[in-house]
This record gives C-alpha cells, structure tokens and sequence, in this order.
C-alpha cells in the first residue's frame, strides 16, 4: 500500500511539472491548479500564468523528488529517520505553495 502512494506523490510531481510547461506555453492556468470558479473571475490571466509559473515548478520538482526517494525508501533502501524528514518537506512545500497560490489568485483575481 505505501509503494501506491509513493507511486502517486511522484506522478502527482511530475503532472505539476507538466502543467507548468503548458502554463508558461499557453499562458493560461490549468483548472486542476486554480478552482475554475476563481479562473473565470481572473481579470489577468498571463500575469496570474507567470506569477505561479515558478512556484508550480519548484512544488512539481519537490513533489517528484520527495515521491522517488520515499519509493527508494519503500521498495531498495531504508533511510530511517530521514523518511520523515522528507514527508515534512513536502508538506511545508506545499504550504508555501498553497499561500502563494491564494496570494496570486487574490493579485490577478480580485
């Protein structure tokens, strides 16, 4: 059961990753970031792409960093303590990000 959600963190990591290409390329935010209740009151839409355009990098590349190694940890190699040290990474990872994404969403959103 835990290799499933290891699994899950890493795909979920590298989708972010995905969706922050099509971000920078298209200069819209996928509804799978942003509520699309939120994205149709957006009165700046490229700003609000570049504003979250690094911060959905970095949070895809944690993401996809903290999945692999609590697979390594789960499936080859038991690092211990430094397990957890991992798991609370990507929770304050995605604290931040949360913040940021509300703090975007109220600049370009209103």
């Amino acid at each position: 059961m835990q290799i499933i959600i290891e699994l899950i963190i890493t795909i979920v990591g590298l989708y972010l990753l995905l969706e922050a290409y099509k971000m920078k390329k298209h200069n819209k935010v996928s509804n799978f970031v942003v509520p699309e209740a939120s994205l149709n009151t957006c009165r700046d839409m490229k700003g609000l792409s570049n504003f979250l355009f690094p911060r959905l990098l970095a949070f895809g590349i944690i993401l996809t960093i903290v999945g692999v190694i609590r697979l390594i940890d789960a499936t080859v190699y038991d690092i211990g303590k430094w397990n957890l040290i991992v798991g609370l990474i990507a929770i304050v990872a995605f604290c931040v990000f949360y913040k940021q994404m509300q703090d975007g969403k109220t600049k370009y959103c209103g």
